[in-house]
């Protein structure tokens, strides 16, 4: 089992640390407009590689399929409850935390889209 500990953003060494700062910045105040929020799939990316492990041997362990992980991770697809909270089991990621980053991650891209923009 490993720890992660949020509160040290230079564990994240491979991640601008703006970017992690405002990830969980905005992740706690959803009532702003995040301007910069990194995808969840990114954060736990750079903890796969600080430790060194495959994507292949993540799928494994949290019982998921590679495809799958692999778009999480590329940043292809969103973070679903259910994987959030197989990483908090086998990795000690806090799911609700990741859940908020993906939440903010969603509202930024919405606001930015053109749906938003043409609803105004």
């Amino acid at each position: 089992m490993f720890d992660f500990d949020y509160e040290e953003y230079n564990v994240l060494d491979n991640l601008n640390s703006d970017d992690v700062y405002y990830a969980l910045i905005n992740a706690n105040n959803l009532t702003n407009k995040p301007d910069k929020v990194v995808h969840p799939g990114r954060i736990v990316r750079t903890f796969f590689g600080m430790h060194h492990i495959s994507t292949t041997e993540a799928s494994k362990e949290l019982v998921i399929g590679r495809p799958a992980l692999s778009c999480f991770l590329n940043l292809k697809s969103s973070l679903s409850i259910r994987l959030a909270f197989k990483l908090e089991y086998r990795y000690n990621f806090k799911a609700t935390t990741l859940l908020k980053i993906q939440l903010a991650y969603d509202i930024r891209k919405f606001l930015r889209s053109d749906n938003f923009k043409d609803s105004q």
